[in-house]
């Protein structure tokens, strides 16, 4: 593709990260559980601060406090790098950050298929395996999306994007 700026997207997906969030919650809510139920058996037992059971409070408020904080870096690791597929007038671009990592143009597309867990895009010489799920669209329709739009490229018919939203 090229480096001009000259491919216009059409339509763009993301890679779900729906999976990564909600273990990254559960972890969070676990932490923050534990410490709670630390100290409130501590509470209920009427355990004073001055006693052995000092490092139970401790360890208490410390899982309160590292619950929000776990999620907060766990979000920034999972949020951190943009992963977008770009179907574009000149061809199919995997976009990782501010970087093309790989980039098809629609001529040299060779195959598109949908396996268990990825929708392999192959060309002559190189092949990209992408994650599945992506957000708002499910492997069959985008791979059928990514082969009508080649077809229509190669047709010469202008280049539309039609997704049923039902």
């Amino acid at each position: 593709m090229s480096g001009e700026g000259r491919d216009a997207p059409i339509a763009w997906f993301r890679p779900s990260v729906r999976r990564s969030l909600s273990i990254a919650w559960l972890q969070a809510v676990a932490f923050v559980l534990l410490g709670a139920l630390v100290l409130g058996l501590l509470r209920v037992k009427r355990v004073d601060f001055g006693s052995p059971w000092l490092a139970a409070y401790i360890l208490g408020m410390v899982a309160v406090m590292c619950g929000p904080l776990w999620l907060a870096t766990r979000l920034q690791r999972i949020l951190r790098v943009e992963r977008v597929l770009v179907l574009g007038e000149d061809g199919v671009r995997w976009n990782v950050g501010d970087e093309v990592s790989a980039s098809f143009r629609w001529e040299e597309l060779e195959r598109v298929e949908l396996g268990d867990a990825t929708i392999v895009i192959a060309g002559a010489d190189r092949q990209l395996e992408l994650p599945l799920p992506f957000d708002g669209v499910d492997g069959a329709e985008l791979v059928s999306t990514i082969c009508d739009l080649q077809r229509k490229k190669l047709l010469g018919v202008p280049l539309r994007v039609r997704l049923d939203r039902s």
